[in-house]
Parts: structure tokens; C-alpha cells; sequence
């Protein structure tokens, strides 16, 4: 396992914070109740914000006898890159309405189960990744003009991927050499990379076949 690089007081109290919510179950809600608009250009509030440094350590360190729905954040404002590269995670992560400005990437991670709904980033990247369930990204916006919004090459998922309800891709998803033991669900999804290929699945094994989205 990764060594967690060391943290600022900051980062520290928030990464406390993160482990009691693993440890009681509970989420971490930042909303007050309001439903967060991720496009707007206002300012987040300091409450808002957590460090990724925060979050990496509490997933690379998580309690002892953690709660099975894992850790869950919503109405975050991430500072950071979100990096989770090479690390055998125990524990489930779930965004939720949540701005990742700096993009998530977890290289040749394993992870229980992962979740990035109604929230925003330029890039998530998961390369030889194994997700022991479902990937959900239901309704969040990835933009990366001129590259890759999703990245899901040589990527192994136990169950589903969850790719609807308004999942915006600006870039092109790869996920060639894929494999999504269940379904591949896209209903609503948009995917767009202008003058190219949206969508590319080359040798990817799909078990449960694919329900369709709108390539542009």
C-alpha cells in the first residue's frame, strides 16, 4: 500500500472527520439541505472545501471496523487532484454533488464500489482498475475538450456501470479492454467529442449487454 504523504492541520482534522463518518456510516453532508449548483462560477464557502489529501488518507487508513456503505460526501468543493493511484482500498467511495476541479484518477486501484453522481470534473481516470461492484456516474459532467473525460481502459467492474441520468462527456470515454461483468446503462447519457470518436470499446467484453446514449 502507498505511504499516506504527510498532512497539513487542515487536512488532518478533515481526514478525523472523514473516518467518523466511515466509522458511524453516516454521510458527510455539506449542503445544509440546498441543493448544490455545480456550474455556478460563485465562490464555494471554506466550509465547503476538503482537501483530496484528506480523503485519500482516510480511504488508505480507513477505521477499524468501518460501516459497509463506506464514505460518502456531498456538496464537497475537493482542493486538489484526487489521486488514488495503486492502492487496495476497503472501503466505498461515493461523490455527491461534488466539484473535483483537478480530476480523479485511480490507476491499478481496487475498490469495493465507486460513485460520482450529479457532480463535476475534467477527467476521471481508472486504468486497470477493479471495481468489486458498480461504477455510478449518474448525471455528473466530465469536460476535457481536447482529450480523454473517461478513461476506463483494461478496467474490470464486478456489476454495473451506471452511466445515466444525464451523464454529460465532453472528450472521448475509452474503455478498451474493458470488463463489466453486468451491464453497461447509458440511457440519457451524452457523450460528445466533436469531429471524433465519443464512445471506443475495442475488445471490451460487456456481460450484460449495452443500453444505448446519445453520441455526438
Amino acid at each position: 500500500m502507498r505511504p499516506v504523504r504527510e498532512l497539513t492541520t487542515d487536512a488532518a482534522q478533515w481526514r478525523d472527520r472523514l473516518h467518523q463518518a466511515i466509522s458511524a456510516g453516516t454521510m458527510v453532508d455539506l449542503t445544509d439541505g440546498v441543493d448544490v449548483d455545480i456550474t455556478s462560477d460563485t465562490p464555494w464557502p471554506d466550509t465547503h472545501h476538503i482537501p483530496a489529501d484528506a480523503i485519500r488518507a482516510a480511504l488508505l487508513n480507513p477505521p477499524t471496523n468501518p460501516d459497509p456503505t463506506g464514505l460518502r460526501i456531498k456538496g464537497a468543493w475537493i482542493d486538489g487532484k484526487l489521486d488514488l493511484n495503486d492502492a487496495t482500498l476497503t472501503t466505498a467511495l461515493a461523490l455527491h454533488q461534488c466539484v473535483v476541479p483537478d480530476g480523479l484518477t485511480a490507476h491499478r486501484t481496487r475498490i469495493p464500489q465507486l460513485a460520482l453522481t450529479y457532480s463535476a470534473a475534467p477527467t476521471l481516470t481508472l486504468t486497470n482498475t477493479r471495481i468489486d461492484t458498480h461504477l455510478t456516474l449518474a448525471g455528473t459532467t466530465l469536460t476535457n475538450q481536447n482529450g480523454t473525460a473517461l478513461t476506463l481502459e483494461q478496467a474490470h467492474i464486478g456489476g454495473n456501470l451506471y452511466a445515466t441520468d444525464g451523464l454529460t462527456t465532453t472528450g472521448q470515454v475509452r474503455a478498451n479492454g474493458a470488463t463489466i461483468t453486468g451491464h453497461l446503462i447509458l440511457n440519457g447519457a451524452t457523450l460528445t467529442n466533436k469531429n471524433r470518436t465519443a464512445l471506443t470499446l475495442d475488445q471490451a467484453h460487456i456481460g450484460g449487454g449495452r443500453d444505448c446514449c446519445t453520441d455526438r
